[in-house]
């Protein structure tokens, strides 16, 4: 059974995250199978990394941390690492618009709020 959870202190000492930095961690019994990296910063969250061992456990860890950052009050979601663009825009994230070709930006509450697909 997969859990995403918080990292715990091992796994935020093995990535050297800083006090500031969030981390999300997804297990496979206790395996871990993947991560997400982001920081908020007032009513932003930025995604600085997703590492995952399956493509189909990306959408959960990005979901998940948008779903936690929001209850504090974050509104919108950034990404501004190239190479995850693809991989948001298999999880509904898109660019806005032409003027910033390099991020990637949501408002949260309408990621969550639009209508699943069958």
């Amino acid at each position: 059974m997969v859990s995403i959870v918080p990292a715990d202190e091992a796994l935020r000492k093995r990535l050297g995250l800083n006090p500031d930095e969030l981390c999300l961690a997804a297990y496979d019994g206790g395996e871990l199978i993947g991560r997400i990296l982001y920081r908020t910063e007032k009513d932003e969250v930025f995604i600085d990394d997703v590492t995952m061992d399956d493509g189909s456990i990306a959408d959960g860890l990005i979901r998940a941390a948008l779903n936690a950052v929001s209850r504090e009050g974050v509104k919108t979601a950034v990404c501004r690492k190239g190479s995850l663009f693809d991989l948001f825009g298999k999880t509904g994230l898109t660019r806005d618009g032409e003027s910033r070709p390099v991020e990637i930006r949501i408002d949260i509450e309408r990621l969550f709020n639009k209508d699943c697909k069958n």
